[in-house]
């Protein structure tokens, strides 16, 4: 930033000289293959077979984008944001030696962090978890029997409970890992958060869906073979601005 200080009149100004940085994105190919017969593009009747298959693989690789902009290892794929080291951290308040508890107050320390690291989150941030994690959440109690998590009052009874945590929205997916290790756990997890307008994302151009008949021998054994490629890559603006509990516990 710029260096600001305190003058007297006519006093001359310091000048300052701002950094900038540089974010470089790849164009990454995450790709699928299928095939299939032409007996199937032919009779299929409840669906278009090409369209039902094009659909498939357009979630499947977009689901795959998606799980490694979380957890990617780089190289072939996108480096992951909780693979950046300058990422903000944040240990559970309940320590174990097989795994650690979430409570209710290390979401709002790990945001907390993140704001003192000059993070934007007044622009909106999210908070992401394990569907079953946050199923364990919403039932958590104290040795009163009293909800320790404001969500979990909203729940008791029936109801669906508002998806909000520190008054962040939450969203609960499976390609939020599930396979940390501590100690004797291996099927920990993570919390995942971070403002969202931070992250770079670059795609060059629309999923690629090309379809052929003459691989090979597939004409002459009947078959089609349909290929969708995608260019993308991800990557943080600032480091900082997401954060992680790691090695939770799921329950």
């Amino acid at each position: 930033g710029v260096t600001i200080g305190s003058y007297a009149e006519v006093e001359t100004t310091s000048e300052s000289t701002p950094g900038s940085d540089e974010v470089s994105l790849e164009a990454r190919k995450y790709a699928g293959l299928v095939k299939f017969s032409e007996e199937f593009m032919k009779f299929a009747t409840s669906v278009s077979a090409d369209a039902f298959v094009r659909g498939e693989m357009t979630a499947d690789i977009n689901l795959q984008v998606d799980a490694d902009i979380v957890n990617g290892g780089g190289g072939k794929s996108i480096l992951g944001l909780i693979n950046y080291t300058g990422i903000t951290t944040h240990a559970a308040s309940t320590l174990g030696t097989n795994g650690n508890t979430l409570e209710p107050a290390d979401i709002d320390i790990l945001i907390a962090k993140m704001a003192d690291a000059n993070v934007p989150v007044d622009r909106g941030a999210f908070v992401a978890l394990r569907n079953r994690l946050w199923a364990s959440l919403k039932h958590r109690e104290d040795s009163a029997g009293r909800p320790k998590f404001n969500l979990s009052a909203e729940s008791y009874g029936g109801g669906r409970a508002q998806k909000m945590m520190s008054g962040e929205p939450v969203y609960t997916s499976t390609n939020i890992p599930a396979t940390r290790a501590k100690g004797s756990g291996t099927d920990l997890t993570i919390v995942l958060a971070g403002v969202p307008s931070e992250l770079y994302i670059g795609r060059s151009g629309a999923m690629e869906i090309a379809m052929t008949n003459s691989d090979g021998t597939d004409f002459q054994d009947g078959k089609f073979t349909l290929r969708g490629v995608h260019y993308v890559d991800a990557v943080p603006k600032h480091e900082e601005s997401f954060g992680v509990i790691d090695t939770l516990l799921q329950s």
